[in-house]
């Protein structure tokens, strides 16, 4: 699996120099945090759970290139998206 914990991406994304400049220009830790809250959110619905309860039982991973340490990302004309989402 390609992918790090959705808190420590958004770290690389504020910290690491080269994505710092790739952030600057396509704010993706705001694509990752809504992704995270929507996926978050949509588990929770789907379960019948609290958001709280989903938030302190499952760990989320966002796809990652950890080669090149940069996040994985379909850019698209109209919006930018997370590849994948793991929640475990």
């Amino acid at each position: 699996m390609s992918a790090i914990h959705w808190e420590e991406a958004i770290e690389q994304l504020e910290e690491n120099p080269v994505s710092k400049t790739l952030e600057a220009s396509t704010m993706f830790s705001r694509v990752h945090l809504d992704t995270v809250r929507m996926a978050n959110q949509m588990v929770a619905d789907q379960l019948g759970l609290e958001k709280s309860v989903i938030l302190d039982e499952l760990a989320t991973f966002v796809s990652w290139d950890l080669k090149n340490n940069h996040p994985k990302v379909i850019i698209d004309f109209g919006d930018n998206f997370l590849e994948s989402v793991w929640m475990g």
